[in-house]
Parts: structure tokens; sequence; C-alpha cells
């Protein structure tokens, strides 16, 4: 026999079974180290087995897909028809997890909205958006994003609303100003904190 072949038939090149390494390729008696595409090398039989007609490749099953035709998205193993609603995304046939505490995202690692209670921050999903800056909070359709705070600002509810300002800046209303008097007949009160203008 040749040497990849474990039995041979009639023939030196007549392989009925094949050496370790080796596996029985489909519709011949010829041992080769892989197998062809659409097929998985079977350790048992030492054979090229066919993979399920719904996977594009698989590997140590016939129904353990590692790719997928166009049209259907790998997970976990299986060619499904999408991607589940949140958590994942779909990026060349396969469905990928998106990053932790994500509710959908437009790729693994950038995230469009969070799960509760966490909330959105330049493609990121953190706890607090006060301590990652100066930051508030909003609401899109339910689901809460970090926004930038209005400029002069150390501190804001929303992106509208200011709680205390940078230094040298006064709350006025829900704004802060430098300049009290710029914003009508008002002066900085600067005995209380946040400083505030008065009329």
């Amino acid at each position: 026999c040749k040497a990849d072949c474990a039995v041979c038939g009639t023939a030196i090149d007549d392989c009925l079974s094949c050496a370790p390494g080796t596996y029985l390729q489909p519709g011949s008696n010829v041992c080769f180290g892989s197998c062809p595409a659409t097929y998985f090398s079977d350790e048992d039989s030492r054979s090229c087995l066919p993979c399920d007609e719904s996977c594009k490749s698989c590997s140590g099953s016939a129904t353990t897909c590692t790719s997928c035709d166009a049209g259907s998205y790998l997970l976990d193993g299986v060619c499904e028809p999408r991607c589940p609603d949140t958590g994942y995304v779909a990026v060349n046939n396969a469905c990928e997890s998106c990053a932790a505490h994500c509710k959908y995202c437009t790729s693994p690692g950038t995230c469009e909205s969070c799960l509760s209670p966490y909330f959105e921050l330049d493609g990121a999903c953190v706890e607090d958006c006060a301590a990652e800056g100066a930051y508030g909070l909003t609401y899109e359709s339910g689901e809460g994003h970090c926004v930038a705070c209005p400029t002069g600002c150390a501190t804001c509810l929303d992106g509208d609303t200011c709680t205390s300002c940078d230094e040298d800046w006064h709350l006025q209303t829900r704004y802060c100003k430098p300049d009290c008097a710029a914003a009508g007949a008002y002066y900085p009160d600067t005995s209380v904190t946040p400083s505030i203008c008065r009329a």
C-alpha cells in the first residue's frame, strides 16, 4: 500500500482505509491530509463525510457549521436565517457578539444602545455618565445616552441643563455664563456654590 493507506485493495493506490492524519476522499479511494469544502474529516472512519446542507463548511460533525452560505449567519455552530435581535451584529455571514452590556451594535466594538442600567457613550456602555466627565443623560426611544454638557458646565442633567459650572462661570437658570452682566442686569453671587447670576 501507499504510505497514506492503512489498508489497500488490489492496487497499491486503491486505499480502503487511511493512515492516521489522512482521510478517504469522497467518491474515490485516495487518502489526503484534509477534506474538500463541504466535507469534514471524521476521525472514527478516517474518511471525508458531507456537511449538512445548511453549512457551507463544517468541522467535527455534519451539523457543526464553521461557515454559512450567503443569506444565512453562523451562530454557535449553526447557520441561522438571521442574527438575534439584541446582543449580536452580522459580520461576514456570522453573528458576532456585541461588547459587554450592549443591546444593539453596528460592529462588535461599537454600541448604539445599552442594556439597563448602562448608558451609551461614544460607542461604549457606562454605568454613570457624570463619572466619565462633563456628561449628562438623555433618552431616545427609551434608551439612555450620555451627552456632552453645554459649554461652561462642570456637571449637567442633560445636554441643556447645567447643575454646576466651570471655574469663573456662573449658573443662570439652567445655563452657565462667563459674564453675568452680559446676560442682562445680573451680578455673580459667589457666596453660594455653584455661584449664580442674580438680578
